[in-house]
């Protein structure tokens, strides 16, 4: 953000205590466990506590909060909005996920992590914090989630199809074993796979050919294409000499792109396992997303399954649009419902509130010039 639209924060009078950032979020684990949990975990000054486990349907539910003391007041804007530390926020996005994948081998289980409402605030110490944070106006772009959409594409099972599928069960393989991996990890490799396979030849060197081959009006760039072929498909396969490796957090945002891509190449890809890039006119979906913001446009009148997956706005953890937790009176900005010192922290389901269903049938704008290619 630049100094035009925000400032750093004066200290107002009155003994600095250091205010706390809290990242929270909601970890379930599968199957859920007999008895519900409480664990405390401190790593460098950082504080992360897991609490709560009521059952539900997709396993146990727990709160996990990260507590990560700032150095100074944190900026604010010139309309009194409150700007979230991004160093401070990563900081509390590994300790969340490093004790969640302890407490996963503790209760030897799986573990999903989400970002219920609110899943970021303040913790004031003192009362001249606290004065500072009740006069400024919110947090500088709220928590709003961003949504990503996604078309199902599925394989018409006429036989003219599934004939054009004869000369690349190869490649039908490794898209069927892309459907049936349980994380994004595993679907991803699995659609980079497919790429491989296609045009017979490493990652590293897809950029060039799948640019060219890619249907245009899906607005594939060398940029995205890069970043899945090189940057994500060798962070997300290996871990030896890397300082990072990807996760399913980093791909989720990803996934659904990569997915449509695979289908055009799979499907459409003239000569299977061969360096050239030319088409053929098998597959020509109504529907798809045009940029990795998840942009859908469908031909009018087409009804494919649509559907939005929303995100936290750091598009790191998906939303969890019916938990709203109970949360302390010290935790700023007010959220959810008010709760007495000591009381349980369960999820909320909220009174209002819209959900978007998976699978909802839509139809939307014309898609533009459908067999126009890139030059």
């Amino acid at each position: 953000m630049n100094s035009k639209s925000a400032r750093q924060s004066t200290r107002p009078s009155g003994r600095w205590r250091e205010m706390v950032f809290l990242r929270i979020l909601g970890l379930v684990l599968r199957p859920a466990p007999k008895e519900g949990l409480t664990s405390e975990l401190e790593v460098n000054g950082v504080k992360v506590t897991i609490d709560g486990g009521p059952a539900r349907d997709d396993g146990r539910w727990y709160r996990a909060v990260a507590r990560v003391r700032l150095e100074r007041y944190p900026k604010r804007t010139r309309a009194g909005l409150v700007v979230m530390p991004d160093h401070e926020r990563q900081i509390a996005r590994t300790h969340l996920e490093s004790a969640a994948n302890i407490v996963c081998l503790g209760m030897r289980c799986a573990r999903a992590l989400s970002s219920p409402n609110p899943y970021a605030a303040f913790e004031a110490e003192s009362d001249a914090e606290r004065a500072w944070l009740a006069e400024s106006s919110g947090l500088d772009r709220g928590l709003d989630g961003v949504a990503i959409g996604s078309v199902h594409h599925s394989l018409d099972m006429e036989e003219h199809m599934v004939s054009s599928l004869l000369d690349r069960l190869d490649g039908v393989e490794l898209l069927a074993e892309a459907f049936s991996a349980g994380r994004a990890t595993g679907q991803f490799l699995d659609f980079v796979r497919t790429f491989e396979r296609a045009f017979q030849t490493s990652a590293s060197r897809l950029v060039e050919p799948l640019r060219i081959f890619l249907d245009p009006r899906f607005g594939y760039t060398d940029d995205e294409i890069r970043r899945w072929t090189t940057t994500m498909r060798g962070s997300a396969s290996h871990a030896d000499r890397r300082n990072s490796f990807l996760v399913d957090s980093d791909i989720r945002p990803d996934i659904a792109r990569v997915e449509q891509a695979a289908w055009d190449v799979l499907m459409n890809k003239a000569h299977w396992r061969s360096a050239d890039t030319e088409r053929r006119s098998v597959w020509s979906p109504a529907a798809g997303t045009t940029a990795p913001d998840g942009t859908l446009v469908a031909a009018a009148g087409s009804k494919l399954p649509l559907s939005m997956q929303f995100f936290d706005r750091w598009r790191e953890f998906p939303l969890d649009l019916e938990t709203n937790l109970r949360t302390p009176e010290t935790w700023w900005p007010r959220r959810g419902t008010s709760r007495q010192k000591g009381a349980h922290s369960e999820p909320s389901r909220p009174q209002s509130g819209t959900r978007i269903q998976r699978g909802r049938r839509l139809s939307c704008a014309e898609l533009a010039r459908p067999n126009e290619r890139r030059p």
